[in-house]
């Protein structure tokens, strides 16, 4: 499919606090409504340097030993029978601590 544009891809901020699971730092991005399931997206964290893992309604390409960006593929239920979209996306990337 095709790539989603960086202007579809946020960072969603807590009020500057930082999100974290069993000590690894957690960063919440949003990808807009409108993209296709197969799409993908390229995200590089923003706070931390390595991601461990991935959750949301994507696949990923990150290998056990982690990576600096990731490249996730969408997947989900059309939100629109008429252009096969889907709704927002939520991913979270689990970080190693610094």
């Amino acid at each position: 499919m095709a790539s989603v544009a960086t202007s579809n891809i946020t960072f969603i901020e807590y009020n500057q606090s930082k999100l974290s699971i069993s000590g690894f730092a957690v960063e919440h991005w949003r990808i807009a409504a409108g993209q296709l399931s197969g799409d993908t997206a390229a995200i590089t964290p923003k706070r931390e340097k390595l991601i461990k893992g991935v959750l949301g309604p994507v696949t990923h390409n990150i290998p056990a030993t982690g990576a600096s960006s990731v490249t996730v593929t969408l997947s989900g239920v059309f939100t629109s029978a008429v252009s096969n979209t889907i709704g927002a996306v939520d991913v979270f990337l689990l970080c190693a601590p610094r």
